[in-house]
């Protein structure tokens, strides 16, 4: 199988480099039009629109950046069945459909899905609309279906040695702007001032990677949009998420109490944390759980399975 890929121009895109590399590993033959996202080679515009003649259909990106845009223009050359996947939040382009929303979300979760929410163009054009952060009322759409984050080779480092769970819990954010992000992080101080062992920082790449894989429980909220990298970096390293609940639809759902810990209020987050500090080991045989959940229908391969599921073509 080969697949033309328009893709975002350098730009990192969490759910690009979780379709690129679900694509590799299963086996397809990837025609990109630009580095970055595990994209491994790069065509030219030529060779792209030669191989699009027997390619059996095209993956458009949407991208944060547009200086330089994707190589949307390549589109108007291939006669092609269009898949666009839509990693976008706050509205189809990523920003903020006013400079209120951000604040105005904290009160009225409502806001997280802006206005101009779905690409119209793109949705006219395509055959299949995949959307991040895809919520009941877009599916209503027969063309739009869900497709959150996966599991990436990236979060996963691999040791041959089992780590200590020396960590009960870590609260690792970089801003906590969005969701409850800001009151989970003051309640794990204040858990801490009481004597409790939670890690509470900002940490480069690797070092936070390692603490996941140190700790029993990894605290989660809403980013930008409430699938988020963080999530599936802790389920892949075997930590007991425990993450503020979603509100859009996470194919093969991760179940609250069996594969991660949901909350949705400050006294949710309370009372859920106090139980599982007082039974730890609870709390690890959920993120045990949880990562084989994971591993085995949330990686870039088994995203990229589903997805040829949902366009029919899965074989």
């Amino acid at each position: 199988m080969k697949i033309i890929a328009i893709t975002p121009h350098f730009k990192h895109d969490f759910l690009a480099s979780t379709v690129i590399e679900g694509l590799y590993r299963n086996g397809i033959q990837v025609i990109a039009s630009d580095y970055g996202n595990n994209v491994e080679r790069v065509y030219k515009d030529s060779e792209i629109l030669s191989h699009s003649k027997n390619a059996s259909c095209v993956f458009v990106f949407s991208s944060k950046k547009v200086d330089p845009p994707p190589k949307y223009y390549l589109l108007d050359d291939m006669y092609l069945p269009m898949v666009y996947i839509d990693g976008s939040e706050w509205t189809h382009t990523s920003h903020w459909d006013s400079p209120h929303q951000q604040s105005e979300s904290l009160l009225d979760p409502s806001r997280r899905r802006g206005k101009n929410w779905i690409n119209k163009e793109m949705y006219d054009r395509c055959k299949w609309y995949f959307k991040r952060e895809c919520y009941p009322q877009d599916i209503k759409a027969k063309k739009i279906h869900p497709l959150p984050f996966g599991v990436v080779s990236k979060n996963l480092h691999i040791s041959y040695q089992p780590i200590p769970k020396t960590i009960d819990v870590l609260c690792a954010f970089g801003q906590i702007q969005t969701g409850m992000r800001a009151i989970v992080s003051k309640l794990c101080r204040e858990y801490r001032e009481l004597g409790f062992n939670i890690v509470i920082g900002n940490y480069p790449y690797d070092m936070y990677i390692h603490k996941m894989k140190e700790s029993s429980i990894v605290v989660d909220a809403w980013g930008s949009g409430d699938c988020n990298a963080r999530f599936y970096e802790a389920v892949a390293n075997g930590a007991c998420i425990m993450h503020q609940k979603p509100n859009i639809i996470i194919p093969d759902p991760f179940i609250d109490g069996v594969h991660c810990i949901e909350y949705s209020t400050e006294r949710d987050f309370c009372s859920k944390i106090q139980y599982y500090l007082d039974h730890m080991e609870e709390a690890r045989s959920i993120g045990k759980a949880g990562q084989r959940h994971a591993l085995q229908y949330h990686t870039s391969k088994a995203r990229v399975e589903y997805m040829l599921r949902e366009m029919g073509s899965y074989k």
